[in-house]
């Protein structure tokens, strides 16, 4: 099955890292409603084996399936077993390292065969990111001509998250009101405390 033709939340590929006991289906998206499933195959990213194929995850919310990423050491193996059965093999480069919101080149989808794993690295409004990248281990399968897929080196991921503008925006209306609320119990409390 081309990776194009798998739909958003659609399992993508099957995704195993012994070092830290994970084993996980990695689904198309990465943004909040695939994530709370689990990790994500970032929108734009390259299928695996073709280029850089970038996998986002929690590492503090919904299982977080990432929470044990900075774990992982230079050598570590990581393997990913397509929706064909091809199994591509993967060795962490470096230990994995922590990167502002703002340097997303590490997204970039071409280039050699690879796979970046990213996740936040101070809980779920943290703007840095934990970032491991591995490179392709050994001789890979060959991707079937009808499944490669046409890679921009031009194309600007954005930010890390896939979440819309709207999100962000409701979010901190939210963290605004939520913040209005205890001001204002504080201050009813301090008015009408009973006398002694």
């Amino acid at each position: 099955v081309a990776a194009a033709m798998v739909g958003a939340g659609r399992a993508a590929f099957l995704m195993l890292i012994p070092a830290i006991g994970l084993e996980q289906v990695v689904a198309r998206g990465a943004g909040p409603v695939e994530l709370r499933g689990g990790p994500g195959w970032r929108a734009g990213s390259a299928p695996v084996g073709q280029g850089n194929t970038v996998v986002l995850g929690h590492s503090t919310l919904w299982s977080y399936p990432f929470g044990d990423l900075e774990s992982l050491r230079g050598g570590d193996r990581i393997y990913v077993r397509t929706r064909d059965g091809r199994v591509h093999r993967y060795k962490v480069t470096a230990k994995p390292r922590v990167v502002s919101g703002e340097r997303t080149r590490v997204m970039k989808a071409t280039g050699p065969a690879r796979l970046t794993l990213v996740t936040s690295a101070g809980g779920p409004f943290s703007t840095e990111r934990v970032v491991v990248v591995a490179a392709a281990d050994g001789r890979q399968p060959e991707v079937p001509e009808d499944q490669k897929e046409r890679l921009s080196s031009t194309t600007d991921l954005g930010s890390f998250d896939e979440r819309p503008l709207g999100g962000a925006l409701i979010l901190v209306t939210g963290l605004g009101v939520v913040a209005v609320g205890i001001l204002a119990a504080r201050e009813l409390g301090r008015r009408y405390r009973p006398g002694p």
